[in-house]
């Protein structure tokens, strides 16, 4: 048997501006392969918006979490100084 992992389906999120979502659940798993053993990697299609770093991936075994921090805009870090 080769069955490749499975990972639960999130539904579409919107972030807003200078916030984020999360942590939101989601499951792993492998028919061959112990879930505590899996590894998951994170990308963003937009690193301006999302940077790899603000992609924090949680939990353990089958029971994960994600949550997403988008960039500050550049008139939140001005407004900020």
């Amino acid at each position: 048997m080769n069955d490749p992992p499975t990972i639960s389906t999130l539904a579409d999120q919107a972030v807003n501006e200078d916030t984020s979502v999360g942590p939101l659940a989601f499951t792993i798993g492998d028919a061959e392969t112990a879930a505590a053993s899996l590894t998951l990697t994170r990308d963003s299609t937009n690193t301006t918006l999302v940077p790899l770093g603000n992609i924090v991936l949680g939990g353990s075994g089958s029971n994960r979490t994600v949550t997403v921090t988008r960039r500050p805009t550049s008139s939140a870090r001005r407004s900020s100084r």
